[in-house]
């Protein structure tokens, strides 16, 4: 379904890293071309807007 996508993970809760979960979904879905994601529990709407701007 996603094979040859770019995917860009994001969360907007937690209380650390997403790391571990960005990890999990490359060694899953090899086909995907992954962007690094980011963690985006408090972020302000102006964050997201420059966030989103510069992918």
């Amino acid at each position: 379904m996603f094979k040859g996508k770019t995917v860009i993970p994001f969360a907007t809760s937690g209380g650390s890293s997403i790391k571990k979960a960005c990890e999990d979904l490359k060694a899953t879905y090899t086909e995907v071309n992954w962007k690094e994601g980011k963690l985006l529990n408090q972020a302000s709407k102006k964050d997201l807007e420059n966030w989103v701007k510069k992918q």
